[in-house]
């Protein structure tokens, strides 16, 4: 079971990277918490969704998407957008957090740059490497921050046994909805952790892929409140204004 704690309640301090040998010999990262070698676990602020592939054939298909269904993962990104036309309030411990969590992560790869490199690089070079956790993106015309979240829907174990993954989806306090759907502008919580600190992808690029098992719907993207006042338009003078009747 993993341990997951809010992004405030998390030390970086105790958070480890260490590195390992895969089955070929090469060098590969792991990351764990504590002394008990417990996952980096965290329990995500509320925040809008704006492309979630949470259920069914995840991201199959889609325009980014693997053809190969076999390759299917679910994805969820979570935004910096307003909710319910109100700044996230959790969204900057969540980010600062992530962001010293990476910060992390290339002292580390500095530091054992000849192992994971195969050359000495300055750190300036291998911050050009990485590929951080929190990353601008343009959801609907609109700027914000976003992290991205997947998990494989077909895992093997050590013996090649091939197991199918689900996300579990939720409603807001926990309880498990049936053939629940995560819609783009939701308001979700999900249970993320790290799945895996990957190098050599695309060259020498490395990074932390953040997995996850659970979404829970806080709210439901139709039933958010909508301001009923819009201040920018109160200070108007003009000489033709009239009282707004709704039409027979």
């Amino acid at each position: 079971m993993k341990d997951y704690k809010t992004p405030t309640q998390i030390n970086v301090d105790d958070v480890t990277f260490e590195l390992t040998l895969d089955r070929r010999g090469a060098y590969m990262v792991s990351a764990y918490m504590g002394k008990n070698y417990k996952d980096v676990a965290i329990l995500t602020p509320a925040c809008v969704t704006q492309w979630p592939r949470c259920t069914g054939d995840g991201n199959f298909g889609t325009n980014f998407g693997p053809t190969d269904e076999k390759k299917t993962k679910f994805t969820l990104d979570l935004t910096s957008l307003p909710i319910a036309d109100q700044d996230n309030t959790n969204w900057d411990a969540f980010a600062k957090l992530l962001t010293a969590l990476d910060d992390k992560l290339l002292e580390f790869c500095h530091a054992n740059s000849q192992k994971l490199f195969k050359k000495s690089l300055t750190k300036e070079m291998i911050s050009m490497l990485q590929i951080r956790t929190v990353r601008d993106k343009n959801a609907g015309g609109n700027k914000c921050k976003s992290v991205e979240l997947k998990r494989a829907k077909y895992s093997y174990d050590a013996l090649g046994f091939q197991a199918k993954n689900e996300i579990t989806i939720c409603d807001a306090t926990g309880n498990k909805v049936g053939a629940g759907e995560v819609r783009s502008g939701d308001v979700v919580s999900a249970t993320m952790y790290i799945g895996s600190v990957y190098t050599g992808v695309g060259g020498d690029k490395f990074g932390i892929q953040w997995s996850f098992d659970a979404v829970s719907v806080v709210c439901q993207r139709e039933k958010l409140e909508r301001k009923p006042f819009v201040s920018a338009f109160a200070n108007q003078q003009y000489t033709f204004v009239s009282e707004f009747e709704m039409p027979a």
